[in-house]
């Protein structure tokens, strides 16, 4: 093989695989990209477990999508309790209700929610041990891109 041939070959391969970089990286602009933040848990009381073996408490915490992409939060868990579920406090005449979100809470592209008091939060129902204040909790986000976060979180008394 003459050197002008394999010139051309060489040639031809770098600019093959420029064009295969380049085409990568125009869909990663379309990828969410997946933070939380400023997450915490509620305390309960050691009565309230003694009481109640289906004591629950409430995590809050938001979310940061830096990508071009929406996402949507499907499923939380922990150790901590049996069931971590999604909900929606709604004020209707005075009226403030819990509400459960079925299909997951979207996350738009380029944008934060925040689950917080009076809003979207995330019930942590049947626990398995008290909750003190400064103790830890490992808890996992999953979301329908197939991301997944492992937060540790505090718990604070309010």
């Amino acid at each position: 093989m003459s050197f002008r041939r394999a010139a051309l070959i060489i040639l031809l391969i770098l600019i093959g695989a420029a064009a295969a970089l380049f085409t990568s990286r125009s869909h990663s602009a379309s990828v969410a990209l997946l933070t939380a933040s400023d997450a915490y848990a509620e305390a309960t009381s050691s009565d309230a477990m003694a009481a109640m073996s289906d004591a629950s408490s409430a995590l809050y915490l938001t979310i940061h999508n830096t990508g071009g992409a929406p996402d949507t939060l499907l499923t939380v868990s922990t150790d901590a309790a049996k069931s971590a579920t999604l909900h929606q406090t709604i004020v209707s005449n005075n009226i403030a209700q819990m509400v459960a979100i079925e299909n997951g809470l979207p996350i738009p592209a380029n944008s934060t929610v925040m689950l917080q008091p009076g809003g979207y939060h995330i019930m942590l129902e049947g626990l398995t041990r008290t909750l003190s204040a400064g103790d830890r909790i490992t808890v996992q986000l999953a979301f329908r891109s197939g991301t997944t976060l492992t937060l540790t979180v505090p718990v604070k008394a309010f």
